[in-house]
């Protein structure tokens, strides 16, 4: 997601990024008051000098560190703005000609895991801050599973598409094996390497991974994206519908016929970030006798809104569609859907530093619990990143794949 936003900002000029990033959910900060924050951040006065600045830089295009709950970035941009992405994410304050800083306070510091990029980027690699109490799950380079890169032709989307399969260690083709499907496969290299230990620990059961690549269209947006994770994104329906039979009636078969992927339901588990988690959320609740297990992190979708309802027309009277807007909260049609549909255990996350998102994704967890189902809830200090969701992910898969599985 950090590569998706910075290529976005790029491609925009100044007048349109300063617009960007002066509305949710790109800028996520407000200034502190008197008043203690009950979650999230806040921006205070940097209080730094030029010669602070160059002194903390070194030499580098960007720098930060910690004084007990703040939290401060510098950076040398040759620019009209600068700003910080992307947990948390807005305007930094100039201090001098091309040196510029941001100083937050951060609720519960010791917890959050943040990303450090400045933008305009450049070519010094981005950081990470983890706080002491902050998850970060140990990542197996040398893999004892086996990764399988694949490119299934389908007919229903009428277009050659990606997806790999993760095989763990002990493989035995003629055996089944719970299994997780991932949205966002191009940005899932990572997980195989974060589940093999757990797995080896004892901690997961012998699993298999399938990451599925989403649609790129010519010019390398990520349109195509909304269009087949979100219902209802304007003119996307087709492309909604065209992916979800491409998932149940072409990925599903496929794996379940040539990896030993498990058939029954209870071994299963849909998940995806942001505009993913609404879509492995439609999954489970369109299809809750396929996908009784969601994992769903960082969510937001408030399309139907904008474009009218016609989903409605291809689904049937009533089900309009999903909406996740913080202050409307979801439609009725929504909360139909989690009446209509059977009990679904979702594990949810979403962080303090990504105050719209957090919001939206508490207000869907309250509504599956007042309907009956079984919701966890994390609530992470981060912003919309992965450096979070890969160690939430791991947490959601124990939950619903540990040793009581």
């Amino acid at each position: 997601m950090l590569a998706l936003l910075l290529a976005a900002s790029l491609s925009l000029s100044q007048a349109e990024r300063d617009v960007d990033f002066d509305k949710p959910p790109m800028n996520t900060l407000h200034d502190c008051t008197a008043t203690p924050e009950p979650y999230g951040d806040c921006r205070l006065p940097p209080g730094l000098t030029a010669q602070d600045v160059e002194r903390r830089l070194a030499g580098k295009q960007t720098a930060w560190w910690r004084e007990g709950d703040e939290f401060i970035v510098v950076a040398r941009r040759d620019t009209d703005q600068a700003y910080l992405c992307c947990s948390a994410r807005g305007r930094m304050d100039r201090i001098a000609n091309d040196l510029w800083a941001l100083r937050l306070r951060v609720v519960d510091l010791d917890r959050a895991a943040i990303n450090i990029a400045a933008v305009p980027p450049t070519d010094q690699p981005y950081e990470t801050y983890y706080g002491p109490k902050a998850g970060n799950p140990v990542i197996a380079n040398d893999l004892k599973g086996r990764v399988n890169l694949l490119t299934i032709k389908s007919k229903y989307l009428n277009e050659n598409r990606n997806i790999f399969v993760y095989t763990p260690p002990g493989y035995d083709p003629a055996k089944r094996y719970p299994v997780v499907y991932m949205a966002d496969g191009q940005l899932r290299g990572e997980t195989p390497g974060m589940v093999e230990p757990l797995i080896l620990k004892g901690e997961l059961p012998p699993l298999i991974l399938v990451a599925i690549w989403f649609g790129l269209p010519p010019d390398g947006s990520d349109v195509r994206r909304s269009q087949e994770y979100l219902m209802d994104w304007p003119d996307g329906l087709d492309a909604f519908l065209d992916h979800q039979d491409f998932l149940l009636k072409e990925v599903l078969p496929y794996v379940e016929q040539h990896y030993g992927a498990s058939t029954d339901p209870k071994d299963r588990i849909i998940t995806g970030f942001s505009s993913g988690a609404a879509w492995a959320i439609a999954m489970g609740l369109l299809h809750p006798d396929v996908f009784p297990n969601v994992v769903a992190q960082s969510l937001i979708w408030d399309g139907p809104a904008r474009t009218g309802g016609s989903l409605s027309a291809s689904m049937g009277a009533g089900m309009n569609s999903m909406s996740f807007s913080p202050e409307g909260g979801s439609t009725d049609v929504f909360r139909r859907l989690l009446e209509k549909s059977t009990v679904t255990r979702f594990h949810l996350s979403a962080g303090t530093l990504e105050p719209y998102f957090y919001k939206a994704t508490m207000h869907f967890a309250d509504e599956a619990r007042e309907t009956g189902h079984s919701v966890q809830f994390n609530t992470l200090v981060a912003g919309h990143s992965q450096v979070a969701w890969r160690q939430d992910l791991l947490d959601g898969l124990k939950w619903i794949f540990g040793p009581q599985h």
